[in-house]
């Protein structure tokens, strides 16, 4: 009777596979380990032009009715909200594999380095974009300041 030998690299795939999991878990969505109180991060970049603040964020597969913008000064708040098929009554009888695409609400509250002009807001939505394009209050801009006196 011939001995079977043992082979590692079964096993060892197996538990290369579980430690991506757990580092893409940890990592690209901390969250789910950490908890996060019910709240989801949205991900924005913020710029500055001579005359205004720029923010944009990424909200895939949101309608514009399911956002909220409020800006005041120098802070703005989003808030979105993803819908999901799996919140659906059919999808509840479906037998789900993998169910990994973001849903939810999400908020972000971010205080700007400079006061806007709250009425001076433009923003656009386009292809899951959201482009808030805020005018620096006149306080904030610079100015030049002339220097009074006798001239020489």
């Amino acid at each position: 009777m011939a001995t079977r030998r043992w082979e590692p690299f079964p096993v060892l795939e197996t538990l290369r596979e579980r430690m991506e999991m757990l580092m893409e878990e940890s990592f690209l969505w901390p969250s789910r380990l950490l908890g996060d109180g019910g709240r989801r991060f949205l991900p924005v970049d913020l710029y500055e032009t001579p005359d205004t603040v720029v923010l944009k964020a990424v909200l895939p597969g949101v309608r514009q009715d399911d956002v909220s913008i409020n800006v005041d000064r120098n802070t703005v708040a989003l808030r979105a909200h993803i819908p999901s098929a799996r919140e659906t009554e059919e999808a509840r009888k479906y037998n789900w594999y993998l169910a990994e695409m973001p849903y939810g609400d999400y908020t972000r509250t971010i205080t700007l380095g400079m006061p806007v002009d709250p009425d001076k807001v433009e923003a656009k939505y386009e292809h899951g974009i959201l482009t808030l394009t805020m005018a620096k209050s006149a306080e904030a801009k610079p100015r030049r300041i002339p220097i009074r006196g006798q001239v020489r």
